[in-house]
């Protein structure tokens, strides 16, 4: 096979690509009612007004999980195209073991072969150890590799927007990185295996009922 063969196949594959993404480990996102956020630019935190507000503490996490690679269950508007849903569990600091699921809309912004520059706009849940649920909305960017010859890329950046129980009002924002098998190239689409980390601070339990 040719060069040129090689690229117009794995150009091929792309589409199947835009709906799979990485999410954080220990997040739950769900396909709510609610519109999915447009961008960090509305919701985005301002780190030192939030400071200013409440008492912040690290929030970290190691996940891993997989995404469903034969659903797309998220409305999407306009050139945007469904995510597949992802499943993920691991620690999470001031959660303790959390599963999770996340997703949302893909938007297609470049290509350099072998590389599908996408963003993605979604929202999460996190369910902590104890079932308080701790939700997110989050804005980022997946680097696919449509060859076959590198993992998926991501980094998300995600802004606490509340959750229920001890989480109730909590505030904050986190950065997302991590890894995926493309769904072309993996042996089972259906359970794409993932690796995430989260890094961010959130607002201490009871800090918001303060102010």
């Amino acid at each position: 096979m040719n060069t040129r063969h090689a690229h117009d196949r794995a150009t091929a594959r792309i589409a199947g690509f835009f709906g799979v993404l990485l999410l954080l480990p220990a997040i739950a996102v769900g396909c709510s009612d609610q519109p999915l956020p447009t961008g960090l630019g509305e919701s985005a935190i301002d780190v030192a007004t939030l400071s200013a507000a409440h008492t912040l503490v690290p929030l970290q996490g190691a996940l891993t999980g997989q995404a469903d690679g034969a659903s797309r269950p998220f409305t999407c508007e306009g050139p945007a195209t469904s995510s597949n849903p992802i499943f993920l569990e691991g620690q999470i600091s001031h959660l303790g073991q959390s599963t999770a699921e996340a997703g949302g809309c893909n938007t297609v912004t470049g290509f350099s072969f072998p590389t599908a520059f996408v963003t993605q706009v979604g929202s999460a849940t996190i369910r902590a150890a104890n079932g308080d649920l701790l939700y997110g909305d989050y804005v980022g960017s997946v680097n696919v590799n449509v060859a076959c010859t590198a993992l998926t890329e991501l980094s998300l950046d995600m802004v606490i927007t509340g959750g229920t129980g001890r989480f109730d009002g909590a505030s904050g924002n986190a950065t997302i990185t991590g890894t995926q098998i493309p769904s072309a190239c993996a042996s089972d689409p259906n359970a794409l295996s993932l690796t995430a980390s989260l890094v961010g601070q959130i607002s201490t339990v009871g800090s918001n009922k303060n102010h």
